[in-house]
């Protein structure tokens, strides 16, 4: 899930939260085929750090092509943060799920009892009132590395798990 910031300074936030889905999509389906679902290990790595560095280049890459085809890019020069988007990312495997991201997205689990337990939120410097980190921001990588998580299905017993853009709180 990715959620574009709106506002006039993230006037494209819209473009770039859906190439931010479509990017994701890729990136997964790319390490898919360079990782097999059982190495839990490469997969936790994959999810902190490999996944998140081949998103942002190619979100940042996409966003400026973008730009570029625009007619005010002429006139202004490019600026990531008008693409301004937080992303959210669950991985579901046959023994594992993984999640990665950053922004004001949450990750809730709902047990066999249906009780739902919030399992994964945004705590960082960035999410000050309504500043949340961004796929705009120079240190993209470092706070999807804090967000990343991988565990198997035993230890946690979940019927569901949500994953919601703008805090489910």
């Amino acid at each position: 899930v990715a959620d574009g910031h709106g506002g006039r300074r993230y006037q494209l936030s819209h473009v770039g939260s859906a190439l931010a889905v479509q990017l994701a999509r890729q990136a997964v389906e790319q390490a898919l085929q360079d990782t097999p679902l059982e190495d839990i290990k490469a997969w936790r790595d994959a999810l902190q750090q490999g996944l998140p560095m081949a998103l942002h280049r190619s979100w940042l890459a996409a966003t400026q092509a973008h730009w570029e085809e625009l007619a005010e890019a002429g006139q202004e020069p490019f600026t990531a943060a008008s693409y301004g988007s937080t992303l959210g990312l669950l991985l579901l495997a046959p023994q594992w799920w993984g999640v990665t991201g950053l922004g004001d997205w949450d990750l809730v689990g709902i047990d066999h009892e249906g009780t739902a337990q919030l399992l994964n939120e945004e705590c960082s410097d960035a999410a000050v009132g309504e500043a949340t980190a961004s796929l705009c921001l120079n240190t993209m990588v470092q706070h999807c590395r804090q967000r990343a998580d991988v565990r198997e299905y035993g230890t946690v017993p979940l019927q569901a798990l949500l994953l919601s853009t703008d805090g489910i709180r």
